[in-house]
């Protein structure tokens, strides 16, 4: 994926822009599997934590020692719960190194496959994660970015998560103001089938744009009985007329048959 094409259409420049910016990013992200590294709205995260390495003995034997510990002070909080019913929970005596060669060095073997397969899964998260900051570089304005960046360069920051965050700041506009900006998109959509001079094929594109965005944001604009009706009757104007009016008598039909049932 490091040889997608760069969109040239989504580009982060203002707020108005940032939605479609924000949901191409959001694809972008999730389709490289790393969307969980950068996310603005989630816990921080880091993204470079890596896979682990192939323990020592000593490292391998406190391991085992601190598992044992654990398991013990969670059997006596138990025996407690229980209150004290049963045999109580026996600490239990740290193991020497010596004692656990033989275990260390039969665990080696699976350890060191797992830990390899892990450290190849982290370089190939590396590199798409490397990839989607290329894509941010290529998408959003140039001035933009750089301030954004010397902002977070000045707070210690540098993660894409850090620099989403910031932009999100700057530019996500609130939710009831998104909510209003893709109601009116796609009324204005309606509203040049009835009175525009788009071809059928332009205006269809346009629609269904309008169309992913409102159900993406506000679902109800464009779901139920309303919304059909809506869309069949700008397109009865001028558009698909014949068809449209098909399409709504039915609509009407049903609508006149479900009330009559609940009478």
């Amino acid at each position: 994926m490091s040889d997608d094409p760069m969109p040239k259409d989504v580009i982060l420049k203002d707020r108005f822009s940032y939605p479609d910016w924000y949901l191409a990013l959001r694809y972008n992200a999730l389709s490289r599997g790393v969307w969980h590294l950068i996310d603005p709205d989630a816990p921080g995260v880091d993204p470079f934590k890596g896979a682990r390495t192939i323990p020592s003995l000593e490292q391998y034997t406190a391991d085992i020692n601190a598992r044992a510990r654990a398991k013990y002070q969670a059997d006596l909080a138990e025996w407690e719960i229980l209150e004290q019913g049963g045999t109580v929970p026996q600490a239990p005596r740290d193991r020497k190194a010596d004692d656990l060669r033989k275990d260390y060095e039969t665990d080696l073997k699976r350890l060191a496959t797992e830990y390899q397969e892990q450290a190849r899964e982290v370089s190939r998260i590396e590199v798409r994660y490397a990839n989607t900051q290329t894509w941010i570089n290529a998408t959003v304005e140039s001035k933009i970015l750089r301030n954004a960046q010397t902002t977070l360069v000045i707070r210690g920051k540098t993660t894409i998560q850090d620099l989403l965050r910031e932009l999100r700041d700057q530019f996500a506009p609130s939710e009831l103001s998104t909510i209003t900006t893709v109601r009116e998109e796609y009324r204005k959509v309606l509203r040049l089938a009835e009175v525009g001079h788009m071809k059928p094929d332009q205006w269809h594109r346009a629609w269904f744009s309008a169309y992913t965005q409102a159900k993406a944001f506000d679902p109800q604009e464009v779901s139920g009985t309303l919304a059909a009706k809506d869309f069949l009757s700008a397109l009865m104007k001028r558009l698909a007329p014949s068809w449209a009016q098909r399409e709504l008598t039915e609509l009407v039909r049903e609508d006149f048959s479900h009330l009559r049932h609940r009478i």
